[in-house]
């Protein structure tokens, strides 16, 4: 596959924006700093593909993006220092809520960090928050940071451009990001994630139709055979005209590398997550797994705890949401599941999709939501009031009691 838009070229046009001289049409620059990425698909037979993971139907997923940028709401820029790394607790909520309320437009659940976030370094940062935007789509994540990757990505900090394996490392396909002029490595997978197109920081994404736009959005869900795929990140604090710079490398590969951060240390710690912290509020529903060897239990924080056989494709616990969690549905096939709130709110994990909610029909219901049911084939759901009303979506109504 050919390179779209590498880190050096990209550079220079920052240089240009930065240097106040004259820059492309469509051109602009951003209050919290600039980006760039590269693709790149190795000349090699691709291993076989061991592991069957499903791509989520909730979300938005390559080749397909968002249809426009989603200006930071609210505006983290002004919660966040861009000159030097930030970690204060004001920032990392402003960020969580905005990347809460671009996800809710794609009808996903708000990102929950681990509960040791801020004893991660700012690169275990970076990694978690990216493997959390791909499993939330119900894309693997990746396995762990790689420590001859975490090289790597030091040297594109440094440099201010897209890392790069090193020479005979084995990867099948390889992504790269990189980021300037921001605090918070959520700050930078915001910017990765949701203002990637046109008009944005996307230095390779100076006007719409340009090959680069949502780049860095694409490198982040890139469709890996996993086999696994491993990651490198790293921040330098003062590469970027004094202030902090972010990189990434992620690879698809066939190969062992040395490892010095997983993804399995990371679950313990996600709010709800397997052999994480007991419950911290009441249970709501229970629900068993398609195989009947296994089931889940959710709570009214949106935490969810798996047992047997059924697995965890993430939770809500933590998120903050502002209505209780009253019940859950799973997916035909075991591999995802569906969370609703009181108000009628619906989130979906795993290979889950997501079909509306009340929100997205500007419907109060006239009675607080209990409950909710998947059909048969998990294309559609119910949702059901206590006042016996049934809302349906993508499926047939047949009847209710909210007018009994």
């Amino acid at each position: 596959m050919a390179v779209a838009g590498t880190g050096l070229a990209a550079v220079a046009i920052i240089v240009a924006m930065m240097m106040g001289t004259a820059v492309p049409a469509g051109a602009s620059t951003h209050p919290g700093g600039i980006m760039a990425r590269s693709w790149h698909s190795v000349a090699v037979v691709p291993p076989p593909i061991t592991k069957a993971y499903p791509r989520s139907e909730a979300g938005i997923l390559p080749p397909a993006n968002p249809a426009a940028n989603i200006p930071p709401d609210p505006n983290f820029f002004t919660s966040c220092s861009s000159s030097s790394l930030d970690e204060s607790q004001v920032c990392t909520q402003a960020t969580l809520q905005a990347i809460a309320n671009a996800r809710a437009m794609e009808g996903l659940a708000p990102m929950t960090l681990p509960a040791d976030w801020y004893s991660l370094t700012p690169s275990e940062q970076l990694f978690v928050a990216t493997d959390l935007e791909r499993t939330a789509r119900g894309l693997p994540p990746l396995s762990a940071m790689a420590t001859v990757l975490d090289q790597a990505a030091a040297g594109g900090a440094a440099g201010n451009s897209d890392p790069v394996p090193p020479p005979g490392f084995p990867a099948s396909m390889w992504t790269s990001n990189w980021a300037g002029g921001m605090g918070s490595p959520l700050e930078a997978v915001y910017l990765w994630m949701y203002d990637d197109g046109p008009g944005s920081p996307n230095a390779d994404c100076m006007r719409a139709g340009d090959p680069g736009c949502w780049g860095h959005r694409d490198d982040i869900l890139a469709n890996f055979a996993c086999n696994p795929c491993v990651m490198g990140a790293a921040v330098n604090l003062s590469a970027w005209q004094g202030s902090p710079s972010w990189a990434e490398v992620l690879v698809d590969t066939s190969g062992s590398p040395e490892v010095d951060f997983s993804w399995t240390e990371v679950l313990p710690r996600l709010p709800g997550g397997p052999g994480g912290a007991g419950m911290l509020a009441p249970a709501v529903g229970a629900v068993a797994a398609p195989g009947g060897k296994g089931y889940w239990i959710a709570s009214s924080d949106g935490g969810i705890f798996n047992f047997g056989d059924a697995g965890f494709f993430d939770s809500m616990a933590g998120s903050g949401s502002s209505s209780p969690v009253v019940g859950m549905a799973a997916t035909p096939d075991g591999r995802g599941y569906w969370l609703v709130g009181s108000n009628g709110g619906v989130f979906s994990f795993g290979d889950a999709g997501f079909y509306g909610s009340l929100g997205t029909l500007q419907v109060t219901p006239s009675s607080p939501v209990v409950g909710m049911a998947a059909t048969p084939d998990g294309r559609g759901y119910w949702l059901v009031g206590s006042d016996g009303g049934v809302f349906a979506f993508d499926t047939d109504f047949y009847g209710s009691m909210g007018s009994a």
